[in-house]
């Protein structure tokens, strides 16, 4: 079982039946960079403009 600090620096994204643990160090990146880290780019169709803004705009991460 994770410490809670680990459990902090990573979530679950899911997809359907299809789930990933991602780090939130890697999504803070995209929201104020725009860039998405090579381990991310699978998630490019989902990871568009518009979660960037949520992501930013409600400090999600």
């Amino acid at each position: 079982m994770p410490s809670s600090v680990e459990a902090g620096e990573r979530l679950i994204l899911r997809i359907g039946w299809f789930q990933q643990p991602i780090k939130v160090e890697d999504l803070d990146d995209f929201a104020y960079s725009g860039d998405l880290p090579p381990n991310l780019q699978l998630y490019s169709p989902v990871l568009n403009s518009q979660v960037r803004d949520l992501l930013r705009n409600y400090q999600i991460v």
